[in-house]
């Protein structure tokens, strides 16, 4: 099942670029393509539910939005980071660290 996550309008209305998250399964190619072949079904009922509040009803384009599958990408490779715990924290009156600090925060 897709879902919507995001619309963007032209400012006269004449076109929707809807993005889909086809999150399950690896063949969000083949679905996007088979919601592509029902897009005159899908306006036409769209314009049924909207018609009394628009002049003219969007054409409409389908794109795979798959900015999940990227936060969860990118979720994995960082949790995969080797980071080190940070040190103990150093007087801010050492003299020797305040020499290293730019001169902005002197």
């Amino acid at each position: 099942m897709p879902s919507i996550s995001t619309v963007k309008v032209t400012p006269d209305l004449a076109v929707a670029r809807v993005y889909l998250s086809l999150l399950i399964g690896n063949d969000a190619p083949e679905r996007l393509e088979a919601i592509k072949e029902h897009t005159k079904e899908i306006r036409f009922a769209l314009g049924k539910r909207i018609r009394s509040q628009v002049r003219m009803v969007p054409e409409l384009t389908f794109f795979h939005d798959d900015s999940a599958a990227y936060a969860a990408h990118m979720d994995q490779v960082l949790s995969q980071l080797d980071i080190p715990p940070a040190g103990p924290e150093q007087d801010e009156n050492d003299e020797d660290t305040a020499d290293e600090r730019p001169r902005l925060f002197r």
